[in-house]
């Protein structure tokens, strides 16, 4: 396989069926000993390492998800207010249930059902390309919802989502001692509503800050979703922060490009993306601006107080699940604890748990029903297609960006190579012509002087050197200098 050859296949393997630049150049290099890159001639091992890019496509839903709207008069209101903005209604509703659960105290959780209470912190991301409508739905739903009821007091707004120490230090600061007090300061909560919400609108910030070493904003995520501590053990006391489990109400929301999305999939074995709800901002059913639905007024929802609406155990306000749900989840959890399911499934039903949750006190009441669940389901259905489009789409992305890396590198390489193959021609025309000086000798017999590795830089020689007339080649082959 000539260099030419090995070149073309290399950015073949990339382009089209995926594969990552180092192993196309192991791939290339086995198949050149074996005689073709492409056909039966590579061994299987070979071939058993090609990888095929997904095309790209959008998230391809069920049309019986559509009935989710229909299920309730505030999410046929959610949508009717979404296109009548002219952005997608799942979108537009994911911002409405992460509203939502901000404004649930931070005391009421979801039941023991596995191991201890479960937070309703949660993180949404909403996917579409560049300019294609997160910002807009994002902005359309803060003015949906007009809330009543009990006030979950004062919390911040759509804090930048950056470090795992930022989020931290958001919920806890410590108060230096008092000079000429009793007090001797410590830690005090920054809101007394121990609540917040955090958003990102650029995903690339996002994971280019999770790739540095020592980064702890993904490991933070993980554990703000779930409730745990944040925070570390220093030996400063001022920087000593610890936020207790279950003590704080998180909430964040991710805008993602799905061509950009790679990242953040990347943290799968984690279990970083399973967490996630996963809404489309873009709607292949958007109607026609001149078409499009009126202004159906702002959603009223009456937040409740909480504790008479709640059981009370250990200090908490413990929502109730019906006991068919209990049930689905139970079996869940058996099911992956006998292997026979991936274990990464308990993120989503417990993600499922709580955007039932938020239908639930959307509707106004504040168990969690089976109706909640199904419609949850429906949901987390939309997240499942939106999030495996987002994958095929950031796979294409990082294939044509494999091949564009690769297609520098191997013609950087080719500048090198001729660069030293042009020094050895040089090189060998003057050996040459030394030869001839030196006796009758034929061009066969130059080119066999040296080694496989130099004869084509020989040939090469050989060859300008008689075209240029700086040596001439008789019948027999001999080389001599012009008369």
């Amino acid at each position: 396989m000539t260099r030419d050859e090995e070149r073309q296949a290399r950015l073949d393997l990339v382009a089209k069926q995926g594969v990552e630049p180092a192993d196309a150049v192991r791939m290339v290099a086995a198949a050149s000993a074996c005689g073709d890159v492409r056909g039966s001639g590579c061994p299987a091992s070979v071939a058993d390492t090609v990888v095929s890019a997904r095309p790209v496509g959008g998230p391809v839903l069920d049309g019986g998800l559509a009935g989710l709207w229909e299920a309730r008069p505030e999410l046929a209101h959610v949508r009717q207010f979404a296109y009548s903005r002219m952005v997608a209604p799942w979108a537009v509703l994911g911002h409405v249930i992460c509203q939502v659960l901000v404004r649930v105290p931070f005391t009421v959780v979801l039941p023991p059902l596995i191991g201890g209470y479960a937070s309703l912190n949660f993180i949404l991301a909403t996917v579409a390309g560049s300019g294609a409508g997160k910002g807009a739905a994002k902005s359309a739903a803060a003015s949906l919802v007009e809330w009543r009821g009990a006030s979950p007091g004062v919390f911040p707004h759509d804090l930048p989502l950056g470090t795992g120490e930022g989020i931290t230090a958001t919920y806890r600061q410590y108060v230096s001692p008092k000079k000429d007090g009793d007090d001797g300061g410590g830690w005090e909560w920054v809101y007394p509503s121990h609540a917040a919400s955090f958003t990102t609108d650029e995903i690339d910030v996002l994971t280019a800050q999770a790739n540095r070493q020592g980064a702890t904003i993904m490991p933070v995520l993980r554990s703000a979703w779930s409730g745990e501590t944040l925070g570390s053990t220093t030996a400063a006391r001022e920087r000593r922060i610890q936020v207790d489990p279950l003590a704080y109400r998180f909430v964040a929301t991710l805008g993602v490009q799905p061509s950009r999305g790679h990242g953040l999939l990347r943290d799968a074995s984690g279990g970083t993306p399973q967490r996630f709800l996963w809404l489309p901002a873009t709607d292949p059913g958007l109607p026609g601006w001149r078409t499009r639905p009126g202004y159906p007024g702002r959603l009223v929802v009456t937040l409740p107080p909480w504790p008479e609406h709640t059981g009370q155990a250990d200090g908490f306000n413990v929502v109730t699940v019906a006991d068919p749900v209990a049930a689905e989840i139970l079996d869940t959890h058996v099911a992956n604890q006998r292997g026979e399911r991936d274990t990464l499934d308990g993120h989503a039903m417990l993600a499922r748990e709580k955007v039932a949750y938020a239908l639930a006190v959307l509707n106004g009441h504040y168990d969690l029903t089976a109706e909640d669940w199904e419609l949850a389901g429906m949901v987390m259905a939309v997240s499942d297609h939106t999030r495996a489009w987002m994958a095929a789409t950031a796979e294409t992305e990082h294939a044509r960006q494999a091949k564009e890396f690769l297609a520098r590198k191997v013609a950087a390489q080719d500048e090198v190579n001729e660069a030293r193959d042009q020094a050895l021609i040089t090189k060998y025309k003057a050996w040459v012509v030394d030869l001839v000086k030196a006796g009758p000798v034929t061009a066969n017999q130059v080119k066999h002087m040296k080694t496989n590795k130099y004869r084509e830089q020989v040939e090469t020689a050989i060859t300008e050197l008689v075209a240029s007339g700086n040596l001439m080649e008789d019948d027999q082959g001999y080389l001599f200098f012009p008369r």
